[in-house]
């Protein structure tokens, strides 16, 4: 029974994690789009903010793997 709750669990940490990388993958294909639209002195502006969404975005993926992974190999 512990381990069914711990995966349980588990099961919602990751659905929370990856909503809210979806948010943040949203946010960024609005700001792309934005940026499609823009002019060339909005590009610099907004450049920085845009890589960095796409690193944080590639970390939480890469930690809800992780987490996938430790959580179900102790299944």
């Amino acid at each position: 029974m512990p381990m069914e709750r711990q995966g349980k669990k588990a099961d919602r940490k990751l659905k929370n994690e990856l909503e809210t990388l979806e948010s943040k993958r949203t946010e960024l294909n609005r700001d792309l789009d934005r940026l499609r639209k823009s002019s060339g002195n909005a590009w610099q502006e907004m450049k920085q903010g845009i890589l960095n969404a796409a690193s944080e975005l590639d970390r939480g993926f890469e930690e809800a793997q992780r987490e996938f992974e430790k959580d179900t190999s102790g299944r």
